[in-house]
């Protein structure tokens, strides 16, 4: 029953609409409620539209190239984000669009940190440089920023920090791995 009443009430809104914003932002107020059951009747739904409605997310040949993690970078859906890489999505979250930016980049670039850490914490590729270089120019301040531009630095300072912390952390624990496996075949 929740899962009909989910499905419908997404496929009204694409079809009144015809554009992403809303059904997604549709989505993600569902999936952000905190309820499991919802969660997975949400989760149900959105593979049904793509499967049975074709209502495609991942346009390859959109005019700017993104899919459907750029898109929720950008406007800081990071429930949306988790639920495609539940339903099986999560080979596309790396995908760069036609201006070279990933889903990572697009959220640092938009200081969405809520969706930057999902996508961190998801898989995002940790060896693209923009994010960090992004995250740097956001953590220092320029004598020709605005007031209003630095204002808006210093409210951001804080997160911006802790996603370069993640970061780092995960990258060094990939280079510990990395070096545990180069011993590891050494000793072979």
């Amino acid at each position: 029953m929740l899962f009909s009443h989910i499905y419908e009430e997404l496929l009204s809104v694409y079809k009144d609409d015809k554009h992403f914003y809303f059904l997604i932002k549709e989505m993600e107020h569902c999936l952000s409620l905190g309820s499991e059951e919802l969660t997975k009747a949400t989760k149900k739904a959105i593979k049904k539209l793509i499967d049975e409605e074709d209502v495609d997310f991942f346009e390859d040949d959109s005019a700017d190239g993104q899919n459907i993690f750029h898109f929720c970078a950008r406007n800081n859906f990071k429930h949306v984000i988790e639920a495609f890489v539940d339903i099986g999505y999560g080979k596309l979250l790396n995908k760069i669009d036609k201006s070279n930016s990933s889903a990572l980049n697009v959220a640092v670039c938009y200081c969405n940190y809520d969706a930057a850490n999902t996508l961190v914490d998801l898989g995002a590729n940790l060896s693209d440089p923009w994010p960090l270089i992004t995250l740097q120019e956001e953590m220092t301040m320029d004598p020709y920023d605005s007031d209003a531009r630095r204002e808006e630095k210093q409210e951001n300072f804080k997160e911006a920090a802790m996603l370069v912390l993640k970061i780092a952390m995960k990258l060094r624990t990939q280079v510990e791995m990395l070096e545990q496996l180069a011993k590891t075949k050494q000793g072979e």
